[in-house]
């Protein structure tokens, strides 16, 4: 205004004007800064409280009361009254005792009247009871005091991640009972090194710290260290991701005998411990199970003995006796005259005794010691027909009906084609055998395949077939259940079968008896390196 009249002089009026325009001027200043500072304290706390009410955690403000015997609610956010289900309209102004009966026998308002007194900030973690008729609820808070005296608490609410905690604890507790009783050892390794063991693996292997059983060669049985060096370089190798095995070892060294001999089943796999590759190994302990195996083999090895000498006994006892009631005969006729042609008759006898005898000790003596098989690469076929034609006169004399179903075409296999005839022979004798006492129906059928990498066999009978009981003892030598048996064919049968690298079992027959199958391997050529 003053500089559009510069043509004017200052006088006194304009000074007065003057003065009253700077002070005008400066009043506006000071109304224009306080406006602004309003206005950014207005912005502050709607940010404030912006902030506030989108906050996860819980934020309640307490003003102490009664000189810090209690305090009031002054303030709640949403995620507090969310927290506390209540309606933060209908507390505000209220005493903290009145809302949370019985908020005084917690921790929570010890720490509430320690902030307020020290003004120091603290930690609270605990529960904190809604009202007495819930559990209560796990809370994390942090408690500290405004410049202004007021109490400010950020809290959450942890009790679903306690309850997972503690279920998790419980969890882990009772997965470490079951692995720290289980009778099967377990022990994890790292770096060659055993770091942890249950109770079972140490009292078989020895308190820790100890050596990694599986590369620890000097205490493994000197006939198994090669087997078990093998799968634990291959495991190391990742070859297999499992390896399992029985082998014997020796937990206190080889040094300390034979009694400290044990054996384990053992499986080794990889695995991950404490954020490491590691190898979780499991032991059993099979030392008394192999014990007890070794000692039923020994009783089924002296059971079948006794049956083979039963056997024997029983072979031989009819000619023996036969064998000395001639001799008697001969000790009254030889100074007899006239009795040359008498005497020639009994020494015939005895000869045919004697003969018999021999017979018996000759099988006896293949069985415990065949003759090794002549392998040739041969069309099964062939010695199953010759078996077949070699029977089927005896067959038809007995009414029984003999039938084949062969293949033809059967690919080759490496065999001794005598023993094959043999073994088939021996096989349609005992079906003929188990039908003797049939009037009519007894029929024999034998089949030839291929299924899979081996040739498969069958002669199946319409008899009366085998009974479960007795199913597992058919082969043992010796065995039979007919009055004029040997009990030596089918364990011959299965000597053979086995020598060639075959199996053969016995089960029920569409016939209505039994059935035997055997598979012998097909011949595969080696493929030149």
């Amino acid at each position: 205004y003053l500089e559009e009249r510069p043509e004017c002089d200052e006088g006194p009026f304009l000074q007065e004007e003057k003065a009253l325009l700077d002070a005008i001027a400066e009043r506006v200043g000071r109304i224009i800064e306080r406006k602004w500072a309003q206005d950014a304290l207005g912005k502050s706390e709607e940010k404030f409280r912006e902030l506030m009410e989108n906050m996860h955690s819980g934020v309640v403000v307490y003003e102490a009361v009664a000189d810090g015997e209690d305090f009031e609610i002054k303030d709640f956010n949403r995620s507090g009254e969310k927290i506390e289900k209540i309606d933060r309209e209908k507390v505000i102004g209220r005493r903290v005792t009145d809302v949370f009966p019985g908020i005084k026998d917690l921790g929570i308002f010890d720490v509430f009247q320690s902030v307020w007194q020290t003004g120091k900030p603290e930690y609270f973690s605990g529960g904190v009871y809604l009202d007495h008729r819930t559990p209560p609820s796990w809370r994390e808070s942090y408690v500290y005091k405004l410049s202004s005296g007021e109490i400010v608490a950020v809290y959450q609410d942890v009790t679903e991640q306690k309850l997972a905690q503690k279920a998790l604890q419980e969890s882990e507790k009772r997965f470490r009972d079951l692995v720290e009783n289980s009778l099967t050892g377990i022990s994890i390794v790292q770096d060659n090194q055993v770091v942890y063991q249950n109770q079972a693996q140490e009292r078989l292997l020895g308190p820790l710290p100890r050596s990694y059983l599986l590369v620890d060669f000097e205490k493994i049985h000197s006939k198994d260290v090669e087997t078990v060096k093998r799968l634990s370089q291959r495991i190391d190798k990742r070859e297999i991701q499992t390896l399992e095995t029985d082998f014997r070892f020796y937990p206190q060294g080889p040094n300390k005998g034979g009694k400290n001999l044990k054996w384990v089943n053992c499986r080794a796999l990889w695995t991950e411990y404490r954020g490491k590759e590691a190898i979780l190994v499991n032991m059993i302990d099979m030392t008394k199970a192999k014990e007890l195996e070794h000692l039923l083999t020994i009783q089924d090895k002296m059971a079948s003995l006794g049956r083979v000498a039963a056997g024997m006994a029983h072979e031989i006892r009819n000619p023996l006796s036969g064998i000395n009631i001639y001799l008697n005969t001969l000790k009254k006729l030889h100074h007899k005259n006239g009795s040359e042609e008498k005497i020639k008759q009994i020494l015939r006898q005895i000869q045919s005794a004697s003969h018999k005898i021999e017979s018996v000790i000759r099988r006896v003596m293949d069985f415990a010691k065949p003759g090794e098989p002549r392998f040739d690469l041969i069309d099964l076929d062939g010695p199953v027909t010759e078996a077949i034609n070699l029977s089927a006169v005896s067959m038809r004399k007995s009414g029984i009906v003999l039938e084949k179903a062969l293949s033809g075409n059967l690919p080759p296999c490496n065999a001794d084609p005598t023993l094959m005839e043999e073994m088939v022979l021996n096989l349609l004798n005992n079906a003929a055998g188990a039908m003797k006492t049939m009037a009519e129906g007894k029929k024999i059928v034998v089949t030839s395949s291929v299924k899979g990498d081996g040739i498969v066999l069958t002669v199946s009978d319409s008899g009366p077939g085998i009974a479960a009981e007795i199913k597992d003892k058919i082969f043992d030598p010796y065995f039979t259940t007919k009055s004029d048996g040997t009990g030596i064919g089918l364990s011959i049968s299965l000597r053979i079968v086995t020598d060639h690298g075959g199996t053969i079992a016995v089960s029920d027959s569409d016939l209505g008896g039994a059935e035997f199958l055997i598979k012998i391997p097909i011949f595969q050529e080696r493929s030149e390196s």
